[in-house]
């Protein structure tokens, strides 16, 4: 890629925005339009394959057929003979919210109000029958105004499509991965509504996840089998609305992600606030199919215990033949292609090469304290839900605080993410460079899990344009978690 580009198609460059293994990202001037835009283009290399061009288009057409106000805008695909395909999307000038968690804290009312945007762009996406297939924090992003923009459909799948995904394959973040799909089953809305439990979870909990492991195959051990694990100090109204979004048993789970928002309000407290937030000034428009969206009442759930239903007995007995082997390859890391991921998605998506020893069930649960009944409620409340989804972030009159916020989290420097243990995080300042491991491609940086092999072995990493890093990694060899590359020349 030229390091001196000018101009994109008829899009003027304006500067770098970001730039990962598979691409880059330029924000750009539209002349004809008079606009700002984010323009992403393939890496060379990678434009070749048919495969890889195949999802970059499919993931135009997706974003451009959903057209709605809290998912990123398409507005032009094309090709350019210098650099090949690209695509042109709105430009949000703002941070993902994976910045706003790692700034600190956010107050449950906040978090709740860019809780509703997404809860809006994921029943849009349902509506029409896509399957986003990696919600997370970092492809959520929130404007400086207070806007939230779901983005990157490039592993999203119609529900109705059977040509995305290999067999024995997943695509998205191993954390925010439900149980069902470790299982073998299709990604569903119900999946989607699970990780965005998890990122509800996360942005609610400064970071923390509901599912840990010192390995991947611990962490995915314990998705399938155990409850989440639950601060010590979480309210057990709290805790019960988590409990259910992050069921084991998708049947279980609550239907829709409006009626897990409306039940946090409540365990929160805040749903008088968020309505006076909302009565503030006027409710941004509602989507008409959101009118008359059905808001189940719902119903009383016991906590999980040993006792499993036969589905999930059947699919803990799947899970076992399927993980005890070799897993090499369950989750794909971008070559040869399921998925067009830019940098924040490749820091979490990892090609699993190491066969682990078997999984078992573990007999041990987790104790919690009695849950208060839940009284069922009228649809009454619908309206304070409407307000709180419809009315957005920019309905309430809270944004300057979070505006500084907003701003840390964009100008933030490169940071390296603590590791999990058995594993290394390595990031490179640029980002975007190939990582080798004994000679064999890892993946691209930042990589928040990096295995540690057994016995030390060479570590290489590459970028255009830049001298290679070498060192060595294992159980007694640590590499930097922030390697300065250096430039050629």
């Amino acid at each position: 890629m030229p390091s001196q580009l000018q101009a994109i198609g008829r899009y003027q460059v304006i500067r770098l925005l970001g730039e990962g293994g598979m691409g880059a990202v330029f924000l750009c001037m539209d002349p004809l339009l008079k606009r700002q835009v984010a323009v992403k283009t393939v890496r060379e290399g990678h434009a070749d394959s048919a495969d890889m061009l195949e999802r970059f288009q499919r993931e135009s057409e997706i974003s451009a057929r959903l057209n709605h106000p809290n998912i990123v805008t398409v507005f032009d695909v094309g090709n350019e003979p210098a650099l090949g395909p690209f695509m042109t999307m709105e430009f949000v000038d703002g941070a993902p919210m994976s910045g706003l968690i790692q700034a600190g804290a956010v107050d449950p009312a906040e978090a709740l109000a860019l809780l509703g945007q997404g809860a809006l762009a994921l029943s849009a996406a349902a509506k029409a029958g896509v399957i986003h297939r990696d919600i997370k924090p970092e492809n959520m992003l929130v404007s400086r105004d207070g806007v939230l923009k779901l983005t990157d459909f490039g592993v999203a799948k119609e529900e109705t499509s059977t040509s995305l995904t290999t067999t024995g394959m997943l695509v998205g973040t191993p954390t925010h991965t439900a149980p069902e799909l470790l299982s073998g089953e299709k990604a569903s809305p119900a999946t989607d509504r699970y990780a965005f439990a998890v990122t509800a979870f996360q942005l609610l909990n400064r970071g923390d996840l509901p599912h840990k492991g010192a390995t991947i195959h611990a962490l995915m051990s314990h998705i399938v089998n155990e409850p989440p694990e639950l601060p010590p100090d979480m309210p057990s109204g709290i805790a019960r609305v988590f409990l259910k979004a992050l069921h084991r048993d998708p049947d279980r789970r609550y239907t829709n992600a409006q009626t897990f928002l409306e039940d946090l309000a409540d365990a929160y407290g805040v749903r008088a606030a968020l309505s006076a937030k909302a009565a503030e000034r006027p409710a941004a428009p509602m989507p008409g199919d959101m009118v008359t969206q059905d808001m189940p009442t719902p119903t009383d759930f016991a906590p999980q215990t040993g006792v499993r239903t036969p589905r999930e007995r059947a699919r803990l007995k799947d899970t076992q033949q399927r993980l005890s082997g070799p897993p090499s390859g369950l989750f794909k890391n971008g070559e040869g292609g399921d998925d067009l991921p830019p940098p924040s998605e490749l820091s979490k998506q990892i090609r699993l090469g190491l066969a682990p020893p078997s999984m078992q069930a573990s007999a041990g649960r987790v104790k919690l304290p009695p849950m208060p009944a839940v009284k069922p409620k009228s649809h009454s409340g619908l309206l304070v839900a409407l307000l709180l989804l419809a009315g957005g972030y920019a309905g309430w009159n809270y944004l300057h605080s979070r505006q500084a916020r907003l701003a840390a989290a964009a100008a933030a420097p490169v940071e390296a993410t603590e590791p999990l243990p058995g594993f290394a995080s390595v990031t490179t300042d640029p980002p975007g460079a190939r990582v080798f491991i004994g000679g064999r491609e890892a993946g691209f940086t930042p990589m928040d899990v990096l295995a540690i092999p057994s016995n030390p072995e060479p570590v290489r990493i590459e970028l255009k344009g830049y001298k290679a890093w070498t060192g060595t990694l294992g159980p007694k060899d640590e590499i930097p978690r922030v390697i300065k590359l250096v430039p050629e020349g």
